[in-house]
């Protein structure tokens, strides 16, 4: 990337609205699921982190105490490390921000410990010789930036220079040596390998999401619904929960992208995903499946709640302002819905199950909703009429109970 291209990339990505999309992916469902590559990597680091400092705590007090006792002590103390680290392994499994952000404490702690032994202890391989150490910070610095979050590679950077000039304090306080110079040296090195892992990340986090993005309509796209299904069956089965799988499909979109333009049906097609995206919960994900579709899956969940929430977009969409000023009419969908792992074991067969309620929706003449348990639910053509005539005069009701069938 020339100079340049290089300005240009920085400028379109202020530091606020990378920490804006980095805290709402922090709270988004989907990517605090934890890919299985991801935890083995955490119990890799916690792992090196847990032997790391029963060496080194052992090599610091092994003379304080006789060495029977020492092997003992660090034996115990070695098991007592590994079982924290199993607990919060087990208790954290399903939530990677959790387990990186404790992480980050445990490996700032530890780099703190060391170099705040040297000093205490005088030792020769302390603050001013210590390149291992300070290679080490060094790539872990640069490390979290491949990662490809922003937020975590900010805290994690600040964390471990932060606990770098900790040590250089209690060096001072124990009477350490210091070779100044050298300190700030180090210190800038530290700063400047911050800024370029920072813009590493949000580099790597905005491609990472235009990946998984719908570029039209900035929901999920059919490539991160099918990767997402895969890992939500398997934390569903570990935890014995549900989930609702449902495609919708606009009516009538062909005529509105012939009569309207395609510019106007993609406007209501990103007009569609906000106003579903409005109306579930943050744990909930929605996607674009493909054309005038979106899948919608709902985690933990029943068949009731889910049928409710759809009559509910359904009548949201058919009163949208936004979406019945751009065609004169109100806009509506039909809806599959199936239920995981009630219809079906296999996310496959649960995909393939809401599908074909759709197009039995749609066979039975559009704004209909097929759901298990031979449910289903139409809007009639009067019912229609009247929901625009309301929508025209400003005077809509709270849902469709309120409008003569």
């Amino acid at each position: 990337m020339d100079s340049t291209s290089g300005k240009i990339f920085l400028k379109n990505l202020p530091f606020r609205e990378l920490l804006k999309i980095s805290r709402e992916r922090v709270k988004s469902h989907a990517e605090k699921e934890l890919l299985d590559e991801e935890l083995y990597l955490i119990k890799i680091r916690l792992l090196i982190v847990a032997i790391s400092f029963v060496i080194v705590i052992g090599y610091y007090f092994k003379g304080q105490i006789q060495e029977a006792y020492t092997y003992f002590a660090i034996l115990v103390l070695g098991i007592f490390i590994l079982l924290g680290f199993r607990y919060l392994l087990s208790r954290f499994r399903d939530k990677v921000y959790v387990l990186s952000f404790t992480l980050i404490a445990i490996e700032s702690a530890f780099i703190t410990v060391i170099l705040s032994l040297s000093a205490w202890y005088r030792d020769i391989s302390g603050l001013n010789l210590s390149y291992a150490i300070f290679g080490i910070l060094i790539l872990l610095i640069t490390a979290s930036s491949m990662r490809g979050r922003f937020f975590i590679s900010l805290v994690h950077a600040t964390a471990l220079v932060f606990s770098y000039i900790v040590s250089l304090g209690f060096a001072v306080l124990s009477g350490y040596p210091l070779d100044w110079s050298i300190q700030i040296a180090r210190i800038s090195i530290l700063l400047v390998a911050t800024l370029v892992s920072l813009v590493l990340a949000a580099k790597i986090e905005v491609y990472s999401s235009r990946s998984v993005h719908d570029f039209l309509t900035g929901v999920f796209n059919k490539r991160y619904l099918n990767e997402f299904l895969k890992i939500e069956v398997r934390r569903a089965r570990r935890k014995g929960e549900r989930f609702i799988f449902i495609l919708l499909d606009i009516d009538n979109f062909k005529e509105i992208n012939d009569l309207f333009g395609h510019l106007t049906g993609d406007l209501i097609l990103k007009r569609f995903a906000e106003v579903i995206k409005e109306n579930l919960r943050l744990s909930d994900l929605v996607a674009r499946y493909g054309g005038e579709e979106f899948a919608i899956v709902m985690l933990d969940t029943t068949v009731e709640r889910a049928w409710g929430r759809v009559k509910s977009i359904m009548y949201k969409i058919a009163i949208d302002e936004k979406i019945t000023s751009l065609v004169n009419k109100c806009v509506t969908f039909c809806a599959g819905i199936a239920e995981w792992p009630t219809e079906g074991e296999e996310v496959e067969t649960v995909i393939a199950l809401a599908d074909c309620r759709l197009l039995e929706a749609k066979k039975k003449g559009k704004r209909s909703i097929i759901g298990p348990d031979d449910r289903n639910y139409r809007i009639s053509t009067k019912q229609m009429e009247a929901i625009y005539e309301n929508v025209s005069t400003k005077s809509t009701p709270q849902d469709f109970s309120g409008i003569e069938n």
